[in-house]
């Protein structure tokens, strides 16, 4: 089974002229941490000098339980002094990423899953500007606010001001939040924000109100969406090949549906897109990572398993009065008899009765 597949089919009510299908989003890689082992530390060292011309590091201090690291002009490396812990951290930033270009930013992620790399984080950031960018900010919040069916994650709240750093004077700042991070969360975690006006809070240089707006899409470590992603965003021939993956990711990570046309019908298939969000993510054919279970959900299984059904299959076995081995393939047998009887009456060998 494919770890990649394709959201929910675009379906609008009527004609689609909605506005909205003009819209094209400029995406990039915003941020990504991968945890390596320890041991290839000296590789990403040399592949950052080679990278940013750099040759030392600086002090980049602790993150997440690892107690050392260092920079190379943004993109760090930690590790932990303590013998117990032989994992290592890399932390590779957006503007780091933005000032080397989208080819760099391939070659890394590239260079982290061939030396067996673990994705904890990938950010993906598609930006909206212009006269479209209001009417799409308009459509998203009146239909979270209006209870619209949510795909993917059912939890949003409306969030942050920021403040002017240049003369003082408050900027109020528009931003959605859909989902959770977090073990709590589905491994999808959007931001939808004036990008302009954060800009012009940090002192720099920004936009009107409703001129720039960013769809953040955070894909971390739960349900392996990271991997998964990095994984899709490697496997593209060139750089361009693997932003419209990004980007096709970003905008499949939610949907907004019609409500079911019968009552109590929870089939996704039968419901249509809402226009609006048909009309702007049409051109990037939206796709999603679907969650794998997490390891300890496996252990779970594992432990019912054992506790449950390896007693009664004992049991089954003593009365078999078979060897161990004979036992096994009479318990083949009965799951899956269609496959095995030919190839025991190719060989000449009785075949086993099921139970």
């Amino acid at each position: 089974m494919s770890a990649v597949s394709e959201a929910p089919r675009v379906v609008s009510r009527g004609v689609n002229s909605h506005s909205l299908s003009e819209a094209r989003f400029r995406v990039k890689l915003d941020w990504f941490s991968c945890k390596i082992d320890e041991d290839v530390l000296e590789d990403f060292r040399a592949l950052f000098e080679e990278l940013t011309g750099l040759k030392r590091s600086e002090p980049a201090g602790g993150f997440t339980g690892l107690n050392c690291g260092e920079s190379w002009g943004g993109a760090r490396l930690h590790w932990s002094s303590r013998p117990n812990i032989e994992h290592a951290l890399v932390v590779v930033p957006g503007k780091w990423l933005e000032a080397l270009g989208p080819a760099v930013a391939l070659q890394v992620l590239r260079a982290l899953l061939e030396a067996g790399g673990v994705f904890t984080r990938l950010d993906v950031a598609a930006d909206l500007r212009g006269p479209l960018a209001r009417e799409f900010a308009e459509c998203l919040e009146q239909d979270l606010r209006a209870g619209v069916y949510l795909h993917g994650d059912k939890k949003w709240r409306p969030d942050g001001e920021f403040e002017s750093g240049t003369n003082g004077n408050p900027t109020t700042g528009w931003q959605m939040v859909i989902g959770k991070r977090g073990k709590s969360g589905s491994g999808r975690y959007i931001r939808c924000y004036d990008k302009g006006l954060e800009q012009s809070s940090k002192g720099e240089r920004g936009a009107k109100p409703f001129e720039w707006i960013r769809w953040e899409a955070e894909f971390s470590k739960t349900g392996n969406h990271a991997q998964q992603l990095a994984q899709a965003i490697a496997s593209q021939r060139n750089a361009k090949a693997s932003l419209a993956v990004a980007l096709s990711h970003a905008l499949g990570a939610v949907d907004f549906l019609e409500e079911a046309e019968g009552a109590g019908d929870k089939n996704l298939s039968r419901r249509d897109r809402r226009e609006w969000w048909g009309a702007a993510v049409e051109a990037a054919t939206p796709r999603r990572v679907k969650a794998f279970r997490s390891l300890p959900a496996l252990r779970n299984h594992l432990r019912w398993v054992q506790r449950v059904c390896f007693p009664a299959i004992g049991r089954l076995a003593e009365a078999s009065e078979l060897p161990l081995s004979g036992f096994w393939k009479l318990f083949e047998a009965y799951v899956d008899r269609e496959k095995l009887e030919p190839s025991l009456s190719k060989r000449g060998e009785d075949q086993p009765e099921a139970i």
